[in-house]
């Protein structure tokens, strides 16, 4: 489940996602479920998206995430559980998000993390895109102006067409 416990670096959190689930496996949410979830964090919203559970959302978005030669040599090189700990923050702060401004921050955040230093991190890019990220944030999190322009717009939109009626 995606709790504060899995913010926690400390506590032992699963994090193996299978490659390919079957429906009985991992079923979609229903319809109902899908609705309220699609007004929620992103984190909710991504995993009604790909159909995974919340408690496959962090290894999930992180191996989505990753730059491709990190995504590769991750299992390779027996990088220590703690190496990937500003990667695991930024996807769990990410999957608290509502809005883009709030992602900016954690990007900000993760960007200046002291963690996320060091040649493997910053040369060889063994850590989270924050543009896939970005990207993936992007997709299922509106910019806080578009819902409040959505309304009235569709309001005029109403009207316009009842105009030429």
């Amino acid at each position: 489940m995606f709790t504060p416990k899995n913010l926690s670096r400390a506590g032992t959190v699963s994090r193996s996602v299978p490659d390919t689930m079957s429906p009985e496996q991992n079923p979609a949410p229903p319809p109902a479920a899908i609705t309220h979830l699609s007004r929620g964090t992103f984190a909710a919203k991504f995993c009604v998206r790909h159909h995974i559970t919340m408690e496959h959302y962090e290894e999930t978005v992180l191996k989505l995430a990753l730059y491709p030669l990190a995504r590769h040599l991750r299992t390779f090189l027996g990088l220590s559980a703690s190496y990937f700990n500003a990667d695991y923050d930024f996807t769990c702060g990410a999957g608290r998000c509502t809005r883009m401004s709030e992602f900016e921050r954690e990007v900000q955040e993760f960007v200046h993390d002291p963690a996320n230093r060091g040649f493997l991190r910053q040369t060889l890019d063994l850590r989270v895109s924050t543009r896939r990220l970005r990207r993936l944030v992007s997709e299922l999190l509106e910019p806080e102006g578009r819902a409040a322009e959505a309304e009235p717009s569709t309001a005029s939109d109403a009207g316009d067409q009842s105009r030429a009626r």
